[in-house]
């Protein structure tokens, strides 16, 4: 999942991402980034509090 900010109305909104197939996915695949960053990247789970 994804979240953007929306900065005038100050709310956090989730974002619908299409998944990668084909050549899209494999250039991903194939990039120079560190597949450990990247693993991580994406298992971060984040927990959003309104104060």
């Amino acid at each position: 999942m994804v979240y953007s900010y929306d900065e005038k109305q100050k709310q956090v909104k989730l974002v619908k991402v299409p998944k990668l197939r084909g050549s899209d996915a494999q250039r991903v695949e194939n990039a120079d980034v560190p597949k450990e960053f990247l693993k991580r990247v994406m298992g971060i789970k984040l927990n959003i509090q309104r104060v």
